[in-house]
């Protein structure tokens, strides 16, 4: 009985080695069929890889540019800063006379008007506020 045992224990092994063996056959053959594919899709990524190198260098030069107008921007920038912080400057120095200059001109009254129209000769002092 211990050799029928033995024996259909071999035979059981025999079939798995038998049926293993076939599925690895099936593997290995689908595995050459993707051969043609797999070599087509690596061409193909070479192709891609050059493309996006050669890109890459475009893009380079063009971030280089860039840059460069981004620096000068920066300069022409600062330059206005500076206009504008001066003008804001002169501003505040001319704004009170502005506005005194804009009272005494409200106060002013026809009989003002007329006694500087009758004047033939204006005084210095006359010509100084005229």
């Amino acid at each position: 009985m211990a050799n029928f045992t033995d024996v259909n224990k071999y035979e059981r092994g025999l079939k798995q080695m038998t049926k293993a063996g076939d599925q690895a056959e099936d593997i290995k053959e689908k595995l050459i069929a993707l051969i043609p594919q797999l070599k087509k899709q690596a061409e193909e990524a070479v192709v891609t890889q050059r493309e996006v190198e050669a890109k890459k260098v475009e893009v380079d030069k063009e971030v280089v540019e860039v840059n460069k107008e981004a620096s000068a921007a920066g300069i022409e920038s600062d330059k206005a800063n500076a206009i504008e912080a001066d003008c804001n400057e002169a501003l505040q120095q001319v704004m009170p006379i502005y506005y005194r200059a804009v009272a005494a001109v409200e106060r002013l009254q026809n009989a003002d008007v007329q006694e500087m129209a009758r004047v033939a000769v204006p005084s210095e002092g006359l010509k100084i506020v005229s």
